[in-house]
């Protein structure tokens, strides 16, 4: 008998780039964090158009702010776009106005009639009631913040000042409701004794859980990075809560703000000399759009804009000169990215152990093969302002001046890396009781079975869910389509079930010996299974575990909770087992019918089953794929490394098969 190690019921973590992610590369940094968000958990999923009008009264010369709302467009069609955007309109007025989210869609030729276009759901509305006074050059941020936590309610959250400033320390934030007729705004307040010019662009909300851990409360977050380093010599951070001094403050009230991020200004008076800059720092670089990003157990802080490269002057295109026209800050040339800072980083700011301009961005993901107006090498402005869904795990980025001057929308899929996204289940493909070597290619639906078959099924973006949906003992090629709820199995049905958000874990939850269709939804802690149940089990952040951990061959919802090692089964157990970066393999270590908890810690190669035994086999970078390779029904410890399409199984044997990219689906 050999000791522990499953491939029944592990939830893997991918690694390599996503289906239509972009080129990066990674900067000198800190060692990395396991928690830390990569570019390559980014996957692109396409872009929409914005409506009309046109012109000065519409989307035209705008996107200067973006926010989300979860409960947005609640009558729209259910193709797994939910909620809404608010964003602003040409950049004279920034009027507001709120649109739907259709499917995003990717355009081989950048054909904007290939793209599916929002509806108005709020029209253009001037949002600030006379609170401030008319901006020359003027800049905002927006962000969408529910009730609870102190707040009594639901708001839009703004800031506003202008390129210019007149004075450093002006009243610049403010709230409202959220119906853009009556918006009732209240403001504006001043953030800290902290410049303007490093505080007022962008607005972005910070994970509540860490704010209260960090930053008292203080959960969301405001900024800006000002060309010609006035303001800072990269992107700043402040954290405040409006909501803790007042219901509203009064009006010009002085709001207490956490500094995270704040580089060295140009100004002769800076105290440090203007000694400290962001990596790669230009004067002539824009960080327009901010947001923090989670999923599987990762988070980043990302900023996108334009990044100027190669020299940097002040005059115009041509090079330095004091009096001529289209006069500014230029570099050589320009490129649209999305940079990345590690929030461990931030949370020793606010814990006094780094100071503010110590962080530096650990990735940058240069995105301009994607953008459609990229027309030359000092072309300015390539993105604008940023939103995020963190329920569902989806990043918005504006891109400007696209469509007749109104920009469009970009969409990425913020994956994590598939821990809790990405489920790959086991396969016996030819129904000999052995587990198969099988990766599954996400970029072209590539399904490739060792010593048996290659096969093109799926999509981008598909997840796979091989299983035995037939109860003949042999596993079918399956997908699962997030954005829709369709299963789809190779030479089978389709059938429509879950939605957008929802983690597939077919498993067989009735003892019938068919594999039936489940979901788990992580937002509400919903188990759905096709003609079996409905339960609620298990809260945002677990992993789905389900399998059969009472040996009657019926499988239990389980979770497992990172954060505290809880592993819950359902009307069985509860148990704590693991650490916050392991990954919950579950199994029949010992051949007896039954599974139990078990982890995998790529930090240190370890395999640990609950009352089971340890072991380590395995290094950082490689995917657990576990399962029954020799047919004698207990499971043997395997991993799959990516970088070389390395199989390693425990006390059986080494095969290359797959790479870089692939997802592995062996038993």
């Amino acid at each position: 008998m050999r000791p522990m190690f499953t491939g029944k019921t592990d939830i893997r973590k991918t690694v390599g780039l996503a289906a239509g992610a972009a080129l990066l590369f990674l900067l000198p940094a800190a060692p990395a964090s396991a928690e830390r968000l990569l570019p390559s958990d980014l996957e692109y999923r396409g872009a929409f158009r914005l409506p009309g009008p046109g012109g000065e009264a519409g989307w035209a010369w705008g996107g200067n702010a973006l926010a989300y709302y979860p409960e947005g467009n609640p009558g729209g069609p259910a193709d797994g776009c939910l909620g809404s955007l608010f964003g602003t309109g040409h950049n004279w007025y920034q009027y507001v106005s709120e649109i739907s989210i259709p499917q995003p869609v990717i355009s081989p030729g950048k054909k904007l009639s290939d793209l599916n276009t929002a509806s108005t759901i709020q029209p253009f509305a001037d949002i600030r009631g006379g609170l401030y006074p008319e901006f020359e050059i003027p800049y905002c941020g927006l962000e969408y913040l529910p009730a609870g936590n102190g707040r009594s309610a639901e708001r839009l959250y703004f800031g506003w000042h202008q390129h210019l400033q007149v004075d450093p320390h002006s009243p610049t934030h403010g709230w409202c409701s959220l119906n853009l007729s009556a918006p009732n705004p209240a403001g504006p307040w001043q953030i800290g004794n902290y410049d303007t010019y490093s505080t007022t662009d962008y607005l972005f909300s910070i994970p509540q859980s860490w704010a209260n851990a960090y930053t008292g409360g203080r959960s969301l977050a405001t900024g800006r990075m000002r060309d010609g380093g006035q303001g800072g010599q990269g992107p700043c951070i402040y954290a405040f809560a409006a909501w803790q001094e007042g219901n509203p403050p009064a009006a010009n009230a002085v709001l207490g703000a956490t500094p995270l991020l704040q580089y060295s200004t140009s100004y002769y008076e800076d105290p440090h000399g203007g000694a400290y800059t962001m990596d790669r720092y230009h004067h002539s670089d824009e960080w327009p759009g901010a947001a923090w990003l989670s999923a599987g157990g990762k988070e980043a802080v990302i900023f996108a804009g334009t990044k100027g490269r190669g020299e940097c002057w002040y005059g115009n295109p041509d090079g330095p000169c004091l009096e001529c026209d289209n006069r500014g800050w230029w570099s050589t040339y320009f490129d649209g990215e999305i940079i990345f800072y590690d929030p461990a980083d931030l949370a020793a700011v606010a814990r006094g152990e780094l100071a503010p301009y110590q962080p530096q961005p650990y990735a940058v993901m240069n995105i301009d093969h994607l953008l459609y107006q990229v027309t030359g090498e000092q072309q300015k402005t390539h993105l604008a302002a940023a939103a995020v869904d963190r329920v569902n795990g989806f990043l918005y980025v504006f891109e400007p001046l696209v469509d007749d001057d109104k920009p469009i929308v970009h969409v990425w899929k913020v994956t994590g890396g598939g821990s809790g996204e990405v489920v790959p289940r086991p396969g016996d493909y030819n129904g000999d009781g052995t587990g198969d070597l099988a990766v599954f290619r996400p970029t072209d639906g590539l399904w490739a079975i060792r010593g048996l078959t290659r096969a093109y099924f799926g999509a981008v973006g598909d997840l796979p869910v091989p299983a035995d949906y037939r109860g003949d003992g042999t596993d079918e090629i399956a997908i699962f389509r997030n954005v829709s709820g369709l299963w789809s199995a190779r030479g089978g049905p389709r059938v429509y079930f879950g939605k957008a958000g929802d983690l597939p874990d077919p498993r067989d939850y009735n003892g019938d010996g068919t594999v039936d269709i489940a979901v788990f939804r992580p937002a509400t802690g919903l188990w759905a299974i096709r003609g079996v149940s409905r339960c609620y089990f298990g809260t945002d952040g677990d992993s789905p575990v389900a399998a059969d951990y009472s040996g009657d061959g019926t499988s239990n919802p389980a979770v497992f909770r990172p954060a505290s090692g809880l592993w819950a089964v359902r009307g069985f157990t509860r148990a704590y087992f693991g650490a916050a970066d392991d990954i919950p393999v579950p199994g029949d270590y010992t051949g007896d019918g039954s599974c139990s908890p078990a982890v995998f810690r790529p930090t240190s190669g370890l395999w640990a089953v609950r009352e089971g035994g340890r072991a380590y086999f395995g290094t950082s970078g490689d995917i657990p794929v576990p399962g029954d390779y020799e047919g004698s029904g207990t499971d043997q410890a395997a991993v799959f490394r990516p970088a070389s399409g390395l199989w390693a199984i425990r006390g059986i044997t080494r095969a290359y098969f797959g790479g870089s990219g692939d997802i592995p689906i062996g038993r």
